[in-house]
């Protein structure tokens, strides 16, 4: 077999193949006895029709394509090889020209980007300050205790923060609309639920009392309800209050924080809790901008049918969320204000960005030679076991579904704390 190659750039490539004429010709018979077997006529069992019968039931067109899929494998496995092509994507195939004699296929292909490092080591990256107030405390304890609170039945009329149990109807030019409708609907107030305007509106309502609420639909919501004014026909049956509890010892025993049985005791464990939540935040936000900046510094060549790709499967998970949510993707545009075509543009950007990241990473990780060895995986089973109180071997089958993903998982640690070594 003869072929060339042709450089469309430094990530494409067109690779025309000569496929050897006996080889072809080969093909061809192969094609006939498949397609031959398969023809079924009247008086004779399937697959043992005269090859003089089924050639009347047999086009050429058919034997050239059968022909061409049994080729196709081994040429372009061939072409790869003798040219020292790593495809990175699978290639577009187009047939240049064919004979009983003679065949020519064209290959493009796309091959693995290339990654030119820039600076990795030395690079300054400024890493904030971790500081506890006493009001992150302060705080922290106050959310601990409105997350414990009970709920009770009041009397009085509702306040912002109670939360009021009703039944409700929305209507639009006086006609109910669909997802308008719902009853003993638990509804705090303040929490920004519903549409602006409509938990304000129930501020001051009671146990049985009847209540109008008039609302304007946002400008950026769904098609037949944006900008439009609805009312919404209300019951409320219950009014309900957070009884907080008291900040005592006797409350923080209730609470069953491990090793905190006093006052004092909790606000050291919600300082180093939330110490402990900053110093993460520091620690990814630093490592972000590190290699964002080494990711600057490199010199990376993607082909933009692998951008693509990605975009297209990061808008199909996309897709997928938000329909998990109970919402049609156009809804989803509409009530969050985007465009199609914006989306995609800013998908595109944000895929050929994670790509150069991720190539940037892997390029360091094969010349720093990190390698993810079988002690490595059994250290981290162990890890796992003792963190979640489990059996190894239990650790084992759980990630021996995905053995590849936690082999990432500790290789981008160790490029993390590699990196992390070399940028102090």
């Amino acid at each position: 077999m003869h072929s060339t190659v042709k450089n469309i750039n430094e990530t494409k490539f067109e690779v025309t193949c000569e496929v050897d004429e006996k080889v072809w010709k080969d093909a061809q018979e192969k094609a006939r006895k498949k397609l031959y077997a398969n023809v079924e006529v009247k008086g004779f069992r399937k697959g043992h029709v005269p090859a003089d019968i089924a050639k009347k039931h047999v086009n050429e067109g058919e034997v050239f394509n059968e022909a061409i899929n049994i080729v196709l494998p081994d040429t372009f496995a061939t072409a790869m090889k003798d040219n020292e092509l790593r495809p990175f994507t699978r290639p577009e195939v187009a047939v240049e020209k064919f004979s009983t004699s003679s065949l020519t296929l064209k290959f493009t292909v796309v091959v693995a980007p290339k990654v030119t490092l820039g600076k990795y080591q030395g690079i300054k990256i400024e890493r904030k300050k971790v500081e506890v107030t006493d009001k992150d405390v302060d705080d922290a304890i106050k959310s601990l205790l409105d997350q414990n609170a009970e709920l009770v039945i009041k009397n009085g009329e509702a306040k912002k923060g109670d939360t009021v149990i009703l039944d409700f109807e929305g209507f639009v030019d006086g006609k109910p609309f669909d997802g308008g409708k719902a009853n003993n609907y638990e509804l705090a107030l303040g929490s920004g639920q519903f549409i602006p305007g409509f938990e304000d509106q129930l501020i001051g309502v009671k146990a049985n009392d009847k209540k109008e609420v008039n609302v304007t639909f946002p400008k950026e919501y769904v098609e037949n309800l944006k900008g439009k004014n609805a009312t919404f026909k209300c019951t409320i049956h219950e009014v309900k209050e957070k009884k907080i509890l008291e900040l005592n010892d006797e409350t923080v025993k209730g609470l069953a924080i491990k090793d905190v049985k006093t006052v004092a005791e909790l606000k050291a464990n919600q300082k180093q809790t939330i110490e402990n939540r900053k110093k993460q935040e520091v620690e990814q936000a630093y490592y972000t901008d590190l290699v964002n900046a080494i990711s600057k510094d490199a010199k990376v060549s993607i082909a933009d049918e692998i951008v693509m790709e990605e975009a297209n499967n990061m808008e199909e998970n996309l897709k997928k969320q938000v329909e998990q949510n109970g919402l049609k993707f156009d809804q989803y545009l509409q009530i969050t204000g985007q465009k199609v075509e914006d989306l995609k543009k800013k998908m595109k950007q944000e895929a050929e960005q994670q790509l150069k990241r991720f190539l940037v990473l892997n390029a360091i990780s094969e010349k720093e030679k990190i390698t993810v060895t079988d002690d490595d995986v059994k250290a981290e089973y162990k890890r796992f076991a003792d963190l979640y109180k489990m059996d190894v071997k239990k650790i084992e089958e759980i990630f021996s579904k995905d053995l590849n993903g936690l082999k990432n998982q500790i290789l981008s640690r160790k490029l993390h704390e590699l990196l992390t070594k070399l940028n102090k």
